[in-house]
C-alpha cells in the first residue's frame, strides 16, 4: 500500500491520514505514538519477508480492500434495515439487467435507453464496489450520476419525441436542451413544483462527492484525521445506502417504462419495485 505516513491496524494494513483540524501541543506524544514512517513488508505464507514485487503496493491496498469489503457486508447483514435497504438496491439492479439483457428493442430509441440502463446498471455496481471497500466519496459520486440519468429518463418517460434529437445532438444542442440543469427546470414545470427539491439534491452531492469542496473532507476523514485511503465507517455506509435507495429506485423505475412492450414477466420484476 502507498505509504508517507500512516495509521497501523491490527492486520498490519496501513492507511494514510493527515491530521484535521490542528491538535494541540499536549496532543503531540500519542500522535507520534500512531505515526511511523516504515511500510510493513510483504510477507510470504510462512511469515518470511518476500521481496518486493513490481506491483506489490497496488495488490496490498486491493487486499486491504477486500478486508473492508467483508467488514461492511457484516455490519450490513445484522442489521436489518441496512439489509432491507441493501436488498432494495439489490432489487433495482435486477429490474435494470432485465430490461437490458432480458429484453429485446422494439425500435432504435428503445436501443438508445437500454444504453443508459448499462450506465445506470454499471453507476450502480462500482458505487456498491467503492463503498464497501470504503471509499464513500467517490461511491456517492455514482449516486449523482444515477441521480442525473434518472432525471433524464423521467423527462423522456413523458417527452418520448425528445430521445432521438437527445441522440443525435450535437454539444450546443444538448447544452442547450439537455443539461442537467435543462432537464431539472424541464420536470419542476412539468410537475408544476417550485420548491426546487430536485436543485437542491443535485447540489448536495456535488458539494459533498463530486466538486473539490472542504464540505466534501467530512467523508475522507475520520476522528479528525484526514484518511488516505478506504476504510469502513458505518455512519457513512448508512448514509450512501439511503442515497442509493433514494436514487436508484426511482431510476430504475423510470427506466422500466420506457419500454410498454416488454414480456408481462418483467413488468411484475418492475412493479416489485412501486410501493403498494
Amino acid at each position: 500500500m502507498f505509504c508517507l505516513k500512516y495509521a497501523t491496524s491490527g492486520s498490519g494494513i496501513a492507511h494514510g491520514y493527515i491530521s484535521h483540524p490542528a491538535r494541540s501541543d499536549s496532543a503531540a506524544p500519542n500522535l507520534e505514538k500512531k505515526m511511523t514512517n516504515q511500510c510493513p513488508r510483504p510477507t510470504d505464507i510462512s511469515g518470511k519477508a518476500t521481496e518486493l514485487k513490481i506491483f506489490a503496493d497496488i495488490e496490498a491496498t486491493h487486499d486491504h480492500e477486500e478486508k473492508l469489503r467483508r467488514e461492511s457486508m457484516a455490519l450490513i447483514e445484522t442489521d436489518p434495515e441496512l439489509s432491507r435497504r441493501f436488498e432494495m438496491v439489490q432489487k433495482a439492479m435486477t429490474v435494470i439487467f432485465g430490461y437490458t439483457i432480458e429484453y429485446t428493442s422494439c425500435s432504435e430509441d428503445e436501443t438508445t435507453m437500454q444504453l443508459l440502463g448499462v450506465r445506470l446498471f454499471n453507476a450502480a455496481a462500482s458505487g456498491i464496489k467503492l463503498a464497501l471497500s470504503g471509499y464513500y466519496q467517490t461511491a456517492f459520486q455514482q449516486a449523482r450520476d444515477i441521480m442525473e440519468t434518472g432525471y433524464l429518463l423521467d423527462y423522456f418517460r413523458t417527452s418520448p419525441q425528445q430521445r432521438a434529437l437527445w441522440k443525435q445532438a450535437d454539444t450546443k444542442t444538448r447544452r442547450q436542451l439537455f443539461d442537467p440543469v435543462k432537464i431539472r427546470i424541464a420536470l419542476d414545470e412539468r410537475d408544476g413544483d417550485t420548491t426546487k427539491k430536485r436543485a437542491a439534491e443535485y447540489s448536495k452531492l456535488s458539494e459533498l462527492a463530486s466538486h473539490a469542496t472542504f464540505r466534501g473532507f467530512r467523508l475522507t476523514t475520520r476522528d479528525g484525521f484526514g484518511e488516505l485511503g478506504p476504510f469502513v465507517e458505518k455512519t457513512n455506509l448508512i448514509g450512501w445506502l439511503h442515497e442509493m435507495v433514494l436514487r436508484l429506485g426511482p431510476a430504475a423505475v423510470m427506466y422500466a417504462t420506457q419500454f410498454p412492450e416488454a414480456d408481462p414477466k418483467l413488468i411484475q420484476s418492475f412493479k416489485s419495485l412501486v410501493p403498494n
